[in-house]
């Protein structure tokens, strides 16, 4: 809880200093069509200077995709985006046009009679060859130089280090 509050102080803190604080849509999509009874909704929404969003009962503070149950709403949803001392609402109408009826059925077949013919499956055998030539895996000749490191230290006294 605390977390969802600290990200909405500083969403409106945000919003605060802007020169346009009203709420623009850039995108609201959502599929109603060829809805089942026990299908999904998918909203796809993004608006500028929104804190928080709210579907139906349920608050939400993440944009872009959002996929609700359509049981947890009535025949329709209301959409209702906060800004800042500013709230658009959407209204979506939802009525599912499809039923899958999804019971066990089983299949009868009488007077079924098959045939099944076999036939004999015949391989012939090609005469494969492989030739492999002399394969040389040498390693590289590598040479490492050794270079010899003189060190020629200078005579100081205390007065030339002074």
């Amino acid at each position: 809880m605390l977390h969802k509050l600290s990200i909405i102080l500083l969403r409106t803190f945000k919003i605060l200093f802007k020169r346009k604080r009203g709420i623009e849509k850039i995108y609201f999509n959502y599929g109603t069509k060829h809805l089942f009874n026990n299908s999904y909704i998918f909203f796809n929404y993004q608006f500028k200077n929104a804190i928080y969003y709210q579907f139906g009962n349920l608050r939400t503070l993440e944009s872009n995709l959002k996929i609700y149950d359509p049981s947890h709403f009535s025949s329709t949803i209301q959409v209702t985006v906060y800004g800042l001392f500013k709230k658009e609402k959407f209204e979506i109408k939802i009525k599912p046009e499809f039923e899958l009826v999804n019971q066990n059925f089983k299949t009868f077949t009488s007077n079924l009679n098959l045939k099944l013919e076999s036939r004999e499956i015949s391989l012939t055998k090609r005469d494969l060859s492989c030739i492999v030539h002399k394969i040389n895996v040498a390693p590289p000749k590598i040479k490492i130089k050794n270079r010899t490191l003189i060190f020629t230290p200078t005579t100081y006294n205390q007065t030339d280090f002074l």
